[in-house]
């Protein structure tokens, strides 16, 4: 998947296997508000932000427990 795209919304299932974590991980980032990255809801849907993603990437930050 290309994280060009600035305004692209991933979905958990999408952007899980970008950051190499489990997407169970990521839903608990956004209920407990601990991980590197915030999610945007969109119709009670939790959407990820390419362009956060790629910043993470690129920083080399440890992804959170």
């Amino acid at each position: 998947m290309k994280l060009e795209q600035h305004h692209q919304l991933l979905r958990t299932s999408e952007a899980a296997p970008i950051l190499r974590v489990q997407p169970q991980s990521m839903r608990r980032w956004a209920c407990f508000k601990t991980g590197p990255l915030t999610p945007v809801k969109v119709a009670g849907r939790l959407l990820w932000r390419a362009s956060d993603i790629k910043r993470l990437i690129e920083s080399g930050q440890k992804k959170a427990a």
